[in-house]
């Protein structure tokens, strides 16, 4: 849901104004910058650029948010069982 945000943000930054119409045919014709990658409505969708994503922490110590699906997608592989949060 934070990506539907995002997509509605950036249309409304492009319009410049509170027009629902045209933030409506903006998010219909436009691509948009987001945490899951760059998404672009397709045939009232968002299909084909969804992952399913996991948080995991890197060899920097730095969380990464990473594609674990579909497989050849993947940007890392899944932890399972996911480890302990720690601070």
């Amino acid at each position: 849901y934070y990506v539907v945000g995002q997509v509605i943000q950036q249309a409304f930054e492009r319009v410049g104004k509170i027009d629902r119409k045209a933030i409506g045919d903006e998010i219909l014709k436009g691509t948009f910058d987001t945490i899951m990658g760059q998404v672009k409505l397709t045939g009232n969708a968002f299909l084909g650029n969804w992952l399913i994503a996991q948080w995991q922490r890197q060899s920097d110590g730095k969380l990464e948010y990473v594609a674990i699906m579909p497989r050849d997608r993947a940007s890392a592989e899944p932890l399972v069982p996911k480890p302990w949060w720690k601070s």
